[in-house]
C-alpha cells in the first residue's frame, strides 16, 4: 500500500481514512482540494496548467495517498496506484459529516452551496459524480476496496493496525 487513491462524496470520510493511512504508513497525503483550489479557500480555482504540473510531479513519487472528490484529478493518479478505495456511503451520513465540520471562514451560504453540491453527487453527470467514481473503481485492475459504511472503514483500519502490531 504505497500509492493509494481514495474517492467518494464530500463528507464520506475520505480525509479521515487518508489521514489514518498516512499516519500509519508514512505516505505523503495529497488532498485533491489542495490541488484544485487556491490556498485561501474554496472560492478560487488554481490554474489548470499548474494543477496538471503538480499532478505530474506528485504521481511519480514513491509513497502517497490521494484523496478527494475531483474525479478527473483522481483519474490522473490511477495508473500509478497500488490500491483504490471507494467510499460509497449513503448521503445521510455524508451530510451529517459535512455539517459537523464547518471550515474556517465558511459562511452559511457557502455551507449551503457545499451541501447542495454534495447532494447532487448521486445524480450529477460529471467526473465529480458517483457514477464516474464507481466506473473508476470498477475499471481499476489492481487491488481495490469499496466501503459502504463508516463501520466498514473503522473495521478495516482496526484490522490493518492489528496486522501491523503483530509484525512489529
Amino acid at each position: 500500500m504505497e500509492r493509494i487513491v481514495v474517492i467518494g462524496n464530500g463528507g464520506s470520510g475520505k480525509s479521515f481514512l487518508s489521514e489514518e493511512i498516512a499516519k500509519s504508513n508514512g505516505n505523503k497525503l495529497i488532498s485533491l482540494d489542495d490541488l484544485f483550489w487556491e490556498p485561501q479557500g474554496f472560492n478560487t480555482k488554481r490554474p489548470k496548467e499548474i494543477v496538471r504540473r503538480d499532478i505530474e510531479l506528485l504521481k511519480v513519487k514513491s509513497i502517497w495517498v490521494v484523496e478527494g472528490v475531483f474525479g478527473a484529478l483522481a483519474e490522473a493518479f490511477m495508473p500509478y496506484s497500488d490500491l483504490v478505495m471507494f467510499l460509497d456511503v449513503p448521503w445521510e451520513v455524508c451530510k451529517v459529516s459535512i455539517l459537523s465540520r464547518i471550515r474556517q471562514g465558511q459562511t452559511e451560504d457557502s455551507l449551503k452551496r457545499l451541501i447542495d453540491w454534495c447532494a447532487e453527487y448521486y445524480t450529477r453527470e460529471s467526473k465529480n459524480s458517483h457514477s464516474f467514481h464507481y466506473a473508476l473503481y470498477e475499471c481499476f485492475n489492481g487491488d481495490k476496496l469499496k466501503f459502504e459504511s463508516r463501520t466498514q472503514v473503522n473495521e478495516w483500519l482496526e484490522n490493518i493496525n492489528k496486522a501491523r502490531s503483530h509484525l512489529a
